[in-house]
Order: C-alpha cells, then structure tokens, then sequence
C-alpha cells in the first residue's frame, strides 16, 4: 500500500494506509486491586464475539488464553492481568481511521461486557496498576504461560518480573511500503517525546507516587539490566542514531556483539508457547547463524539436542529482537526470501533493501511508547466530548498523520531537533509529562509534531487529534489527572491508590462527532 499525502486533494481511496491496534488494558476488581482472568473471562468473550462471527479459542500449558475471530485475537500480553486486543488491520481508504475507532470501541465494550460477567472485573484506565510489586509468589501465579519468558528468565537472565504489574500502551501499527519505511521509522522515533509526554498515564508504582509520570516507560531499561548479553541494553528506547536504510536497521540490529534470541524448530510467533531452542553457543549472531548450519540446539527448559538448520522464517520470528519505542514488523511472500539470499545479505547489509522491496507483504510500523489512555469519568467531566470520543484512537492518527508526512518532513525534522536534543527531551517526557523545569522546549517541541501531523489528516478527521491538542493546550495528561484526584481525595498508601484505579474505571469513548473543523496549531 503506498502511503499518500492525507490532505483533501489526495486520491480518497489511498487517504490512509492500513492501521491496526494493540491495546493493552489492566485487569482490577471492584476495590482496584490487580486481578488476573481466567477461563471464565475467555468463555464469556468468546460467547459475545460469537454472536459476530466463527471464534477459536487458544490455550497455553492447559489454560485459556486467548480468542481469535475475523477482527483480531483478544488475548493477555505478558501476564493474567494484563489483556491485549490485537485488531486486525483495517482496509486502506478514506474511512480507515473512522472504521478502527468504531472497531476499538465495540472491542472495548465486549472486553468490559466479559469482565464483569465473568468476575466481577474491569479495566482501570491507568496505563500501570499502582499497587502491584513483583514478588516472586505474585510472578509465578500471573506470568503467561509463554516459551519466550521462560527462556529470558532462566537463559538470558531478564529481570521480566518488572513487568507484570499490569503496565499497558496504546500501540497502534500503520502500514508502509520498502520505499518510505525508514523515513516513517526515524520520524516517529524522533517524535516519540510528544507521543510519552502527551500519553503519560502511569505516575504511580509499588504503592506510592513514583519519580516519573510515565513510569511505564522505564520497564525496558529495569528489565534488561540484569541481562547475561550486554548489548541487549542498547536496544531499547532509542537507536544512537537515525537509520539510513532498511539494512541499516537490520544490521543495527543485529550487529556484532549481539546474541541470537530463542528460536522455533521450524515456525511460529515469539509468543506462541511452542518449544525454543538455543542454537548454537552462546554468543552466536544471527548473521553467523544464517552463515552456518546446521546447528546444535538446546530445548528451553531442558531435553534432547537436535540440530536446526537456518530457514527464512527464522528470520521472521526474530524481528522482535530490540525494544525501540518504533519497531518496524514484517511478513514476506511465501517461499521468499530464500535462506541464501538472506546469507548473502548479512554479508553485504544493503542487499536487505531489495528483499524487503521486492518480497515484504506486511511492512509496518510498531508504536511502543504511548501510555494506554481511556475514557473515564474524570475526564468526561473536564475535557468536551470530541476530546472523549477521540481519546483512544487519537494515537493511530497522530502515528499515521507522521508517516504520511514523513518523506517530505523528517530531514527538516531532525535539522531542528538533533538527535542529541530529542534522547534529552524523551527523559524530560517520561519524568514530567508536559510540566517541569524543561517544560517550555518540550511544549514547543510536541506543538511541532502536532502541526506536522495535523497538516496530513484529513479535515474529516481533525476531531480524532482532539486529545492530544487538548492535553497540550491544558497540560492534563492522564498522569496529571490522576495525580490531582488522588490529591483531592487524599488517597495514599496500596489502599488509597487502589481506590484510585477503582475510581478511574475504563468507559468506551463516546461516537466521533461529524464537524470537520480544522485544529490548526501555528
């Protein structure tokens, strides 16, 4: 799909590329507490989506996890307490934004619907329970049964118990062609203080008011710190630098010095609960692997060694292997590329842009830095009802606003705003949101991304970039909001805050409103 200029003289029919979603949400009870799903949960989800079409249930180590239909897959990220709703990727044209905010909201419903009839439950619309630690006890009994956190425990020595305390993002996907994916990575990289600054909904933690406002955003650091591989650490948040090419960002990933994830014996998605295996030693690149073979290859969790041999749907599988804010994700043509192809390109990087040219049928873009943020009464009471109504969705359409303008703006882009100046402005982001002593940069800062975005969304449309020019113009990011509650409530303490989550119950967003007034930011 080739991503087209959004503006009201584009080709209607090519107005948006493909958008998707994933959307985490964290699990509580009535009184606020972290609570994790069970069977129950999915029996009751799966009888709703039932009623729309056929429904296939998946299972990990005997437990229900997960609900696939033609929209998507409903199911858990990390852990029990934390739910995932994949959607599928909607249809490129004019009504694509539209359609995936219609689509998110009844999403939204039925996830709600299947909560309280199965337990009583609901989602609090903090991006990160306030309460959870991470004991051992609460790890065992919440983590999801996947191969893939298993293997990052035992083998890699992560730290993954940093994440079960339900933190959730707002991680829409946008479609990109071989020609523009770069230019569409680096714009959103650079962008992403804005997107963490105007999404922060997560200043709470362990009980207590934390350092930062988007303590969600520090998961990744914490939980590769422990990590047995070094350069593990350096692939998380932002790269050291724009990439120049799609091999780039390859071979940046790949590079020297890294190690080779899990893999399957043959197919499968990294967190499916399928066997992995260690190939190899352990300091074996993916580049060495691709040049060998076949390899020795140990079971995780112990077992008989078998012998892999390098296919390309390794290479598939391992595209997960860094935690940047925007990752790009892939799929190619059947039976391409082939396994000697892939040799040769991690001999010479580049050769990578013409297999991604000529055989990826499912090139995309990742958001992975934005807070989850929901409707809740709070904010129906303070912000007008397009704010509301555009609250979820508001992130695909600032991510799909900057790929769209990405080829013409991302150089002018970064002559403004160096590298340098746009790591210091992420720390800013994630410690206070949009106030604080650097809080003037950052505003003008986010205002810039807003006004590229906005210039490439259709007048249609203006109303789902409603939230997040409101946050800026009023500085009430989902943090502020609920530090000010918990403030005027005098909630501290495990119990106050988890009466605080009680108290920010996820709504589904109102419908959009059918004005097509321009938000102009100068």
């Amino acid at each position: 799909m080739t991503v087209s200029n959004f503006g009201e003289f584009a080709d209607p029919a090519r107005c948006y590329p493909t958008l998707g979603i994933e959307l985490e949400m964290a699990v509580i009870d009535r009184a606020g507490r972290s609570a994790c799903v069970d069977g129950h949960y999915f029996d009751e989800l799966a009888a709703l989506k039932r009623m729309v079409g056929p429904v296939s249930t998946q299972y990990g180590d005997g437990r229900a996890v997960g609900v696939t239909t033609a929209d998507g897959v409903n199911g858990i990220d990390n852990a029990f307490n934390l739910l995932e709703s994949a959607l599928a990727p909607e249809t490129a044209g004019p009504e694509t934004l539209r359609n995936l905010s219609d689509r998110m909201n009844r999403d939204l419903a039925s996830v709600l619907k299947a909560l309280q009839e199965s337990g009583d439950l609901t989602v609090t619309s903090l991006a990160q329970h306030p309460t959870v630690g991470i004991g051992e006890e609460w790890y065992r009994k919440a983590r999801a049964p996947k191969s893939i956190y298993r293997y990052l425990v035992e083998q890699r020595g992560w730290t993954h118990a940093i994440g079960v305390d339900a933190k959730a993002q707002n991680g829409p996907t946008t479609g990109l062609t071989a020609d523009t994916a770069v230019d569409a990575l680096n714009m959103l990289l650079a962008a992403s203080p804005a997107f963490i600054a105007l999404f922060a909904n997560s200043p709470f933690e362990s009980g207590r008011r934390a350092a930062t406002k988007e303590t969600r955003m520090t998961l990744w650091p914490r939980m590769v710190a422990t990590s047995r591989v070094a350069a593990d650490r350096d692939r998380v948040g932002l790269p050291p630098r724009p990439f120049n090419s799609i091999g780039d960002y390859v071979q940046w990933m790949f590079a020297e010095g890294t190690v080779m994830q899990a893999i399957p014996a043959h197919n499968g998605g990294y967190k499916d609960n399928g066997a992995l295996y260690v190939a190899g030693s352990d300091r074996l690149t993916v580049g060495r692997f691709f040049g060998g073979g076949p390899w020795p290859a140990s079971p995780v969790g112990g077992g008989a060694e078998i012998m892999i041999t390098p296919r390309p749907g390794h290479f598939t599988f391992l595209q997960w292997s860094n935690f940047l804010d925007f990752r790009l994700r892939f799929n190619f043509e059947p039976d391409r590329p082939t396994t000697e192809s892939l040799r040769r390109a991690f001999q010479t990087p580049d050769a990578f842009n013409e297999i991604f040219a000529s055989w990826a049928n499912n090139l995309y873009v990742e958001n992975r830095c934005a807070g989850a943020t929901f409707v809740d009464d709070d904010l129906s009471e303070q912000a007008p009802g397009d704010v509301a109504a555009s609250a979820m969705v508001s992130v695909a359409a600032l991510q799909a606003g900057l790929v769209a303008a990405a080829p013409a703006s991302c150089r002018l882009f970064l002559e403004k705003w160096p590298w340098q100046t746009i790591r210091e402005l992420r720390e800013v982001a994630i410690r206070d949101a949009l106030s604080g002593d650097q809080a003037a940069i950052l505003r003008r800062f986010v205002a810039d991304v807003l006004r590229i975005a906005g210039d490439h969304v259709p007048t249609r449309d203006q109303w789902a970039l409603a939230y997040p020019n409101w946050v800026l113009d009023t500085g009430l990011t989902g943090a502020d909001r609920a530090i000010a509650q918990a403030d005027r409530l005098r909630l501290e303490g495990p119990d106050g805050l988890e009466r605080l989550a009680s108290l920010r119950v996820a709504r589904v967003p109102p419908d959009p409103p059918t004005s097509t007034r321009r938000l102009d930011r100068q």
